[in-house]
């Protein structure tokens, strides 16, 4: 059985990551999705590559960016919003990974002070 450490949780969605087997769980908006550790860092490169083109800032409300998924056959459709804020929670997910890493290590590896 999986344990999960949250790591971003707002209004627009959350992500965690399974203690155990590192797949991480992103919820946004009324989509729910698993990804390995490999997948999970393609996934926010695809984000930010989107944000970073200005992707379909011509038409802020439609629904005109697709992100692929692992599974070939399902897309996620966004507006140029909820770009923003999916990068926004995948950056923060990242910030918080990168600290939790730094603090098991330093907790794994006590430096001695004598």
């Amino acid at each position: 059985m999986c344990s999960h450490k949250v790591l971003v949780h707002n209004t627009s969605g959350y992500v965690i990551r399974c203690n155990e087997c590192e797949s991480f769980q992103v919820a946004f908006g009324t989509i729910v999705f698993n990804l390995s550790t490999e997948n999970y860092s393609c996934f926010c490169r695809q984000v930010r590559r989107h944000t970073q083109e200005g992707a379909a800032q011509d038409y802020p409300g439609q629904k005109r960016i697709h992100l692929q998924l692992p599974c070939k056959s399902v897309m996620i459709a966004v507006n140029y919003k909820e770009l923003l804020q999916l990068e926004n929670m995948l950056e923060e997910s990242i910030f918080m990974q990168e600290l939790n890493d730094i603090l098991h290590t330093n907790n794994t590896n006590p430096t001695d002070d004598q």
